[in-house]
């Protein structure tokens, strides 16, 4: 790995976070050159962005459809990072200020009991069931930064912490158990307006093929997951952007909905 261009990515990306400037891309003269470079980058931005040492919440999956992928040079998924501190309960009220241009995806989340213990071969979506204490519906609160998405590149997308703002978690499940999660039907409501719906397959087809790959790709970095981490596995509904005033609900069946006011 490069550390310079490491190095100079984590700061382009945390200056203009500090300094409120629109999205761009880390500039080619020392953007990242691949995968493993790209997340030493994310991972050093985000020790920049603490104020001590980085607090690690839980993870997200990022770029899920086969549209973001093409559009960014990719043939699979992204991995951020949710941060400490920016977990909140529903129903949420957050302020518009917190942010530069703040978008909600509806999301199935788990939030972990155990460890992961290292198994021999990967993980699949039998394995991570252990792993979960409850499953919630949610919303992952995009920070795009009014970025152009058509000059999008996956490496700096990786860097900038897949856009990640934080989560808004809804009741917590235990008994998920008991539910076909691949079957239930999400609506999202803006304002008392139905604006989206989805089904929980429509990302990744099952939800706990989400938190498998996130097991998976922490394993390639070295890291796993632990108990108390939340874990989001993708939207089921197209982005919404929100602004100051704005109501946002995300219902799920039989687990309940998710609430988010912006003031």
């Amino acid at each position: 790995m490069n550390t310079n261009r490491i190095e100079r990515t984590a700061r382009h990306f945390h200056t203009a976070h500090r300094d409120g400037k629109q999205y761009e891309g880390a500039p080619v003269e020392y953007r990242p050159k691949n995968l493993e470079e790209a997340y030493a980058a994310q991972d050093r931005f985000l020790e920049l962005s603490s104020t001590g040492s980085p607090s690690v919440a839980g993870y997200k999956i990022a770029v899920t459809s086969q549209v973001i992928q093409q559009l960014v040079g990719l043939a699979h998924p992204c991995l951020g990072t949710i941060r400490g501190a920016s977990v909140h309960a529903s129903p949420a009220r957050l302020a518009e200020s917190g942010f530069h241009h703040v978008a909600v995806e509806c999301e199935i989340a788990f939030t972990l009991k155990n460890d992961l213990v290292p198994i021999r071969g990967e993980q699949d979506r039998e394995s991570v069931r252990a792993l979960i204490e409850s499953c919630h519906s949610a919303f992952e609160l995009i920070e795009d930064r009014y970025a152009d998405y058509s000059t999008m590149d996956a490496l700096s997308l990786i860097a900038d912490n897949c856009w990640c703002g934080g989560v808004v978690l809804g009741p917590a499940m235990t008994d998920w158990q008991t539910l076909a999660l691949d079957q239930l039907t999400g609506t999202l409501e803006i304002n008392g307006k139905k604006v989206g719906e989805g089904v929980t397959r429509d990302a990744l087809g099952h939800p706990l093929e989400g938190l498998a790959w996130v097991a998976n790709t922490l394993a390639e970095q070295g890291k796993s997951l632990k108990g108390g981490m939340v874990v989001i596995t993708g939207s089921i509904i197209a982005t919404e952007f929100l602004s100051s005033g704005d109501a946002a609900v995300f219902s799920v069946d039989d687990l309940g909905h998710t609430a988010l006011n912006l003031y």
